[in-house]
């Protein structure tokens, strides 16, 4: 079964299988009405192979196609198709999606149908459940200095002075929601935002991961056409990883112009890309995790950060140094590169103080007096460490021992057993 391409204007192809549809225009899949979150790498694969439901298709014809003649090895191909069976359920050994052709190739088993919309689609949302507890942001607490050092190094960006700054901290200690809440702080000011995760490997790196999510899930928002006009007049290299992102581009020109694309030269494009979107507003880049990240991600950190041309860009990278140490990954060595060069800043994030774990105990539970009562048990189980702390609380509710009421959370009804329980686990 091979879907034919529709010309600009036609109905657009959702293609269907086994409880999963895939949006190739928009770059989306779905199960039910849940997002699979899929790298550009194994997203690109999945549509190839959809479009050929039942027809062999070849390494190397894959390699050709998806990865537009770069330089690189079957074992970008594998890790691209051992991420493609994680993301769907799949089992090399029994699949039901991808079968395996041995030294040949793969092909798509699953029966494929085909839905058509006049235009594409809104994502489809998942029905909202009734809240329980208030939304996250009005959770967060502290780091009020730190977030003063980030704006005040974000207004040298704006200047065109380019920023690097390394967020570090133990596993749990609070990065993600330390980015966000700078990415929430600058909501009000005319900044572009991308935003990259690495994510843990048992094998290969795909190269430039974070990067490519990020322009691609740059491409499907609010500066989405600004974008990818850039993308397609200075980084042409970097639009060939993104699928679902070239239509109304000739593919075989795009071929043509990046055929024999190196890493220098991919490096040099992502660096001009920024500094020619730095032109029109200051962009916000964060690259979270970095101590999973591939080679060639770094790479381009490093080289950003030391380019001397004006560039109102400041980029956010968070990593956990431990993890760095003990896995030798040249993360540090980065680092500390461009920190003897004076080319980057740090923040070390720290647990929370008491006054802190009070706060936000009262801003979750919605009772400053149940929280003044709670904090002391709280810090001395957790020690302040974010993660613990939002994890006790959780657990307090989980067990009954927190309830909901119409004016906010309240202890349950003494009952001696359930209490000296959360005695125990608070005294710990």
């Amino acid at each position: 079964m091979r879907i034919e391409r529709r010309q600009k204007g036609e109905k657009v192809p959702r293609l269907s299988f086994d409880g999963f549809v895939l949006d190739a225009a928009n770059a989306l899949l779905w199960r039910g009405q849940e997002r699979v979150a899929l790298a550009p790498k194994p997203f690109g694969v999945l549509c190839y192979l959809v479009e050929r439901a039942g027809e062999l298709v070849t390494k190397d014809e894959l390699l050709d196609t998806v990865w537009n003649n770069l330089h690189v090895t079957e074992s970008s191909l594998s890790v691209s198709i051992n991420a493609l069976r994680l993301a769907l359920g799949d089992d090399s050994k029994a699949p039901r999606f991808v079968e395996t052709v041995t030294r040949r190739g793969y092909r798509f088993i699953a029966p494929v149908s085909v839905e058509t919309s006049v235009e594409p689609q809104e994502a489809p949302r998942a029905r909202a459940p009734a809240p329980i507890r208030p939304p996250r942001p009005h959770w967060w607490v502290g780091r009020e200095s730190a977030l003063a050092s980030m704006e005040q190094w974000f207004e040298q960006a704006v200047w065109g002075r380019r920023q690097t700054v390394f967020i570090t901290g133990e596993a749990g200690i609070g990065k993600t929601t330390f980015a966000e809440m700078l990415v929430d702080r600058l909501a009000n000011r005319e900044v572009g935002v991308l935003i990259g995760r690495c994510i843990e490997h048992f094998g290969t790196d795909e190269a430039f991961l974070p990067l490519n999510e990020a322009l691609s899930d740059g491409c499907a928002g609010p500066d989405g056409d600004f974008l990818l006009q850039t993308l397609r007049d200075y980084a042409p290299t970097w639009l060939a990883q993104l699928p679902g992102q070239i239509e109304g581009r000739d593919p075989a020109a795009l071929k043509s112009e990046t055929f024999g694309a190196s890493r220098e030269r991919m490096l040099r494009e992502f660096c001009e890309l920024m500094e020619e979107l730095s032109k029109d507003r200051p962009w916000l880049i964060v690259l979270e995790d970095l101590h999973w990240s591939d080679y060639a991600t770094l790479d381009v950190l490093s080289r950003f950060a030391q380019r001397g041309q004006d560039a109102a860009v400041m980029v956010v990278a968070t990593y956990r140094p431990i993890d760095v140490a003990v896995g030798g990954h040249p993360m540090r060595a980065v680092h500390q590169e461009l920190q003897i060069h004076g080319r980057c800043s740090e923040i070390a994030l720290n647990k929370l103080s008491h006054p802190e774990v009070e706060r936000y105990l009262a801003l979750r539970l919605g009772d400053a007096e149940l929280a003044r009562s709670l904090a002391p048990m709280v810090l001395r189980r957790t020690g302040g460490h974010p993660l613990f702390v939002v994890s006790l609380v959780d657990y307090f509710i989980d067990q009954g021992e927190l309830i909901a009421a119409p004016e906010g959370w309240r202890l349950a009804p003494a009952r001696p057993s359930r209490r000296r329980a959360c005695r125990a686990t608070c005294m710990k």
